[in-house]
């Protein structure tokens, strides 16, 4: 978002300082005095956002700026078959034949996530990727409890065979 931001204020700048001047010349004086003709900045640069080329230039930065916004996805979503098979092995999981806690399936099932997703983007997650993705670890468990998928009695604290 930062970057886009700042891509929009390069963009912004470019239009004052180069394309404003630039329509200041081409309208031209027409034979009056200078101090009368002249227009305002605050003017060129309405003149000059009012044009067709000014309105696409403005148009393309707000469709490309809407979709940086709306197309980033969470971590968590972007390694969706990750998470799926790092909730489906914490449910396996289990201590000396007992099955884990809650708590204990969430733990091994983040660090199953965190392990693999370090390993493919080669960096350490920070600390608020971390908790995003076990967010994330916990809506997916809950759509796959929800329909069905994981093992019967599993979620519920039940044996798994």
């Amino acid at each position: 978002m930062r970057k886009a931001l700042r891509v929009l204020c390069v963009l912004m700048l470019v239009v004052v300082v180069v394309f404003a001047p630039v329509a200041a010349f081409a309208q031209g004086t027409g034979g009056a005095s200078a101090a009368s003709a002249a227009p305002g900045f605050g003017t060129v640069v309405w003149d000059f956002l009012n044009s067709a080329f000014g309105i696409s230039c403005v148009a393309v930065a707000v469709i490309w700026i809407l979709n940086k916004v709306y197309a980033k996805q969470p971590l968590w979503k972007q390694y969706e078959g990750d998470v799926i098979a790092a909730v489906r092995y914490a449910e396996k999981v289990t201590e000396g034949g007992v099955p884990a806690s809650a708590e204990g399936k969430l733990n091994s099932a983040l660090q199953y996530a965190v392990k693999i997703i370090e390993q493919v983007e080669q960096r350490r997650l920070s600390a608020d990727e971390v908790n995003a993705l076990k967010q994330g670890i916990q809506v997916t468990h809950n759509s796959l409890d929800a329909s069905g998928v994981l093992e019967p009695g599993a979620s519920a604290g039940g044996t798994v065979q």
